[in-house]
């Protein structure tokens, strides 16, 4: 159906409400979410909520969607205008579908960046009116949940989307998300930038407070630390092992599976992996790293 030809239900203001009137604003509102047609949800009169007939900017379909979570999953040219103006309308951008979707998830999940990259920056203010209502857990628990679907966005894509979504984790965080979430992977944010090298992620994570000594869930292996070694990343090794990363997770393999030289090989600062073990003041780091380096070289 072209988007012109759909006919607009056009109730005058001054008349009174009724239920024959809210269906028709309600079925026009999901079919211009869904096809994201900016001109008519602008042409609808502006509906603030009048629930004892069932109308309002966030009613729900049978398959206990809004319009603008409708709205999120698409991807079309429009799809930001109209989740703008949705939102601009009194959407509530935290309003979610039955199966426990918000509009930032589905956005992410659906690979709407420039929709995404909106929502969470309409969170601020939200943050702030939380803060005052003292429900500002609740709110940080709803942006965390999308965090780790942002990270494996981040880390799956390449180039400029790939840019993209690191910057809208970053801001994430930065906005209050908490960083220690586990994902459907039963990843961590640390984990997950680690197990696919997105290092620069890895190390802002941890700047941030994200725990350097949580392992995958339901595995005693996977740490952050494990990874740094045998990656062979040793200023995000000195990193973790200066915010607390128990030394103890390294063993003589993961040097080993790294192929570095511990006496030769240098950071950019000019440290090598042995100076970075003494420094850090681990016996274990320093056996375990001379040993590796014995068994390869056969002596020190």
């Amino acid at each position: 159906m072209p988007v012109s030809s759909y006919p607009h239900p056009k109730p005058t203001p001054n008349s009174p409400p009724s239920r024959q009137t809210d269906f028709e604003i309600n079925r026009a509102l999901f079919w211009a979410a869904r096809v994201g047609d900016h001109d008519t949800i602008a042409a609808l009169p502006r509906i603030a909520n009048r629930s004892c007939y069932g109308c309002s900017w966030d009613p729900v379909n049978e398959a206990g969607w809004t319009p603008l979570c409708l709205a999120a999953k698409s991807t079309g040219p429009r799809a930001l205008s109209t989740v703008r103006l949705l939102v601009e309308r009194g959407a509530n951008v935290y309003r979610r579908t039955c199966g426990g979707m918000s509009p930032l998830s589905i956005a992410i999940l659906f690979g709407s960046c420039d929709t995404a990259k909106f929502l969470v920056g309409r969170t601020e203010q939200n943050i702030i009116a939380a803060s005052s209502m003292g429900k500002l857990g609740r709110c940080t628990k709803k942006l965390s949940s999308c965090l780790s679907t942002m990270v494996q966005l981040a880390v799956s894509t390449e180039d400029e989307a790939r840019d993209q979504w690191t910057e809208l984790a970053r801001e994430l965080v930065t906005r209050g998300a908490t960083v220690d979430t586990f994902d459907a992977d039963k990843n961590t944010p640390l984990i997950a930038a680690l197990c696919h090298q997105h290092y620069p992620l890895a190390r802002f994570l941890v700047q941030q407070g994200a725990s350097v000594n949580r392992h995958k869930r339901g595995r005693r292996e996977g740490f952050p630390l494990s990874y740094a070694v045998q990656d062979g990343r040793w200023k995000l090794f000195a990193l973790l092992l200066q915010k607390g990363a128990s030394p103890a997770r390294v063993t003589q393999k993961m040097i080993l599976q790294s192929g570095t030289n511990v006496f030769r090989d240098r950071t950019k600062d000019g440290w090598s992996p042995l100076e970075l073990a003494a420094a850090s003041g681990s016996l274990h780091l320093i056996f375990v790293m001379v040993f590796a380096h014995v068994m390869v070289e056969g002596k020190i």
